[in-house]
C-alpha cells in the first residue's frame, strides 16, 4: 500500500508521463512535466524553510494548473497546504490567516501585494511567476522520501452550519483509503476525462485530482465564468469531450432549470457522481433523460472530515419526483453507526439517528483546535475495550426497506413546531416535487414561530398560495410552511452549495 499521494504521480510518470494530466483555460501540461513543475515548487520552499516540515502554506492563486502544481509541490517539500480563493473577501481570508499562521504562501505578482496587506511578511511569498522551472529534475531537492502516511497533506477550511471556520487537517492515509475504493469502485480508468466543476479547497476536488494521478486520467477545470451560463458549460463539457461528472448538485440542477441540454447532446458523458447535497430526483431524471450514454449514475454523502465520501449509491432504478434517493451504504473500510439519542445503535428500519462513522480515511481532527475536536471526534460509545474513534456527523438517517440509508437532513435542521418534531428537509423534497419549483430551502423562524420557504420558479405569477394548497395535499397541516418568497436565484456559497446562512439573514 502507498504511503503517499506523491506515488500516483510518481507512478503516472513511469506509466504515462506523456500524457495530458491537467488542462485549464490557458494550458495543458503532461505528468511529467506536473512532477518537474511540482519539484521545481519544493525547491523554493525547503530554500525558504529548510530542515523543517509539517508546516502549513496557503495557496494563494487562481484555480488553475499553477494552483495544483503547487499543492503537489507543497506535498513534495514535506509540508502541507491550504487552497484558498483570491476572491474571498478580506475578512475571511484573515480569518483564515489568523487560524493557519501559514510559514509560506504561494502566489503570484498580480495578488502579491494583497498577502502583503493581510500582514504576510514579504520574505514568507513566493511568486509561482518568478520561480526558475529551467533546471534538470533532479537538481531540485524534496522531503518526499522523509514523508510517513500520518503527515497532513492538506487543511481545508469549511464553517458548514455555523458560520465559524473549522480547519479540518487530511493525511495521506486518509486519501489513499479513499482514492483506492472510488478507483476500485467507480469507472475511472486512464480514458477518463473528469471535467472538474468544485472549487480546490472544496473536497469534492480531491477525487478529481488525485484520481487523476493515480489511474493516469485527464482532468480539465471547467472555468468558474461558464457557470453563471448553463449552455456555455454544455458547449465547454461538448467540446472538450468530458466523460465523468462529480458535480455538486445546485450545478447540475442549473443544467436542469435552464434546459441547457435541450439543443446540445452530450454524447461522451458516461459517469455522473454528485454529492454535498440532496440531489431532487425530478432534475436528475431531466438530466438521466438527456444523456443517451449515460451508464452510471452515484448519489455519494460525504463531508470534509471524512474524506470526500462516506457512502455511496450506485442509481439503478428508477424514482419519482416525491421519492428521496438513498445515499446507500459504507463504502469499504469504512463503518456507519447510526445512533439514538442515547448512544444505542439503531438496526431496525425508519428509526432516525445520528449517523456516526469510523475507519482510515476519517480526519485526525481540526486544526488548532483541540477543544472542537474533542466535541465530535470521540471514543465509540458502544465500547470502552480499547481507543476507537468515531466522528459524530451531526447529520441524521434512517435504514429503509432494502437495508440502504437515507439521509435525513441535520440535527440542527430539525425544529420543533406546535409541539412535533419536523425534518426542513421532508419540507423541501415535498416542495421541489411540485411543477412550478425549480429549487427551495426552508428554515425556521424561532422567534414567530414559523416554517419559511424561500423558492425559485419560472412562473412569472404569484403562487404562494397555490404552492401553500399543493403542499396541502402532500404533508401533514403542521408542516406546511407558513410564510413564502419567491427569489431569482438562490445564492450559493464558496463551495458551490445554496447559503442557507445568507438566505436566514436576509428572509427571517
Amino acid at each position: 500500500m502507498n504511503k503517499s499521494v506523491l506515488e500516483y504521480l510518481e507512478d503516472s510518470c513511469l506509466k504515462n508521463k506523456n500524457k495530458i494530466a491537467f488542462i485549464d483555460e490557458n494550458k495543458s501540461i503532461t505528468f511529467a512535466e506536473c512532477k518537474h513543475l511540482a519539484l521545481a515548487i519544493s525547491n523554493e520552499i525547503i530554500k525558504k524553510i529548510s530542515y523543517t516540515q509539517n508546516k502549513a502554506i496557503l495557496v494563494f492563486l487562481p484555480k488553475s494548473i499553477e494552483a495544483i502544481v503547487s499543492m503537489l509541490g507543497i506535498v513534495y517539500s514535506g509540508n502541507f497546504y491550504t487552497p484558498t480563493s483570491i476572491d474571498f473577501p478580506k475578512k475571511k481570508i484573515q480569518s483564515l490567516i489568523k487560524t493557519l499562521s501559514p510559514s509560506l504562501v504561494i502566489t503570484n505578482s498580480n495578488n502579491k501585494k494583497k498577502i502583503l496587506d493581510l500582514g504576510i511578511k514579504e520574505e514568507q511569498i513566493i511568486c509561482y511567476d518568478l520561480i526558475d522551472f529551467s533546471k534538470d529534475i533532479y537538481s531540485y531537492k524534496s522531503n518526499e522520501k522523509n514523508s510517513v502516511d500520518t503527515d497532513l497533506v492538506y487543511t481545508y477550511f469549511t464553517s458548514g452550519s455555523t458560520g465559524v471556520p473549522k480547519g479540518v487537517t487530511i493525511n495521506h492515509k486518509n486519501i489513499i483509503d479513499y482514492i483506492d475504493w472510488a478507483c476500485n469502485k467507480l469507472p475511472i480508468n486512464k480514458k477518463t476525462i473528469f471535467g472538474n466543476q468544485s472549487a480546490l479547497y472544496f473536497d469534492i476536488t480531491t477525487q478529481d485530482v488525485y484520481a487523476t494521478l493515480k489511474q493516469s486520467a485527464t482532468m480539465i477545470i471547467i472555468p468558474e465564468k461558464l457557470f453563471a451560463f448553463p449552455i456555455k458549460v454544455v458547449e465547454f463539457i461538448k467540446k472538450n469531450n468530458v466523460n465523468f461528472l462529480f458535480w455538486v448538485p445546485s450545478a447540475l440542477i442549473s443544467l436542469s432549470n435552464f434546459k441547457a441540454l435541450d439543443k446540445i447532446v452530450l454524447d461522451k458523458i458516461k459517469t455522473i457522481m454528485f454529492g454535498g447535497e440532496v440531489m431532487p430526483v425530478k432534475h436528475l431524471n431531466y438530466i438521466k433523460n438527456k444523456l443517451p450514454k449515460l451508464n452510471f449514475i452515484a448519489n455519494l454523502y460525504g463531508f470534509t472530515e471524512g474524506t470526500v465520501n462516506s457512502t455511496y449509491y450506485i442509481v439503478d432504478k428508477e424514482y419519482t419526483e416525491k421519492e428521496s434517493l438513498p445515499i446507500g451504504k459504507s463504502i469499504e473500510n469504512k463503518r456507519i453507526l447510526i445512533l439514538d439519542e442515547k448512544d444505542d445503535l439503531i438496526k431496525d428500519k425508519d428509526k432516525i439517528g445520528e449517523m456516526c462513522v469510523l475507519g482510515t480515511s476519517i480526519s485526525p481532527g481540526y486544526y488548532k483546535n483541540a477543544k472542537k475536536t474533542k466535541e465530535v471526534f470521540v471514543q465509540n460509545p458502544l465500547h470502552n475495550d480499547y481507543p476507537d474513534i468515531i466522528y459524530r456527523t451531526g447529520d441524521l438517517a434512517m435504514y429503509d426497506d432494502e437495508g440502504l440509508l437515507i439521509f435525513c437532513g441535520r440535527k440542527d435542521n430539525q425544529i420543533k413546531h406546535l409541539g412535533y418534531r419536523i425534518e426542513l428537509g421532508e419540507i423541501e423534497t415535498a416542495a421541489i416535487s411540485l411543477n412550478d419549483v425549480d429549487d427551495c430551502i426552508s428554515f425556521y423562524d424561532d422567534i414567530k414561530r414559523k416554517i419559511i420557504l424561500i423558492y425559485t420558479s419560472k412562473n412569472i405569477d404569484d403562487i404562494d398560495k397555490q404552492i401553500k394548497l399543493s403542499l396541502m395535499n402532500i404533508l401533514p397541516k403542521y408542516m406546511v410552511p407558513t410564510k413564502y418568497h419567491k427569489i431569482d436565484n438562490l445564492p450559493l456559497n464558496h463551495n458551490g452549495k445554496i447559503d442557507k446562512i445568507l438566505l436566514k439573514s436576509k428572509y427571517r
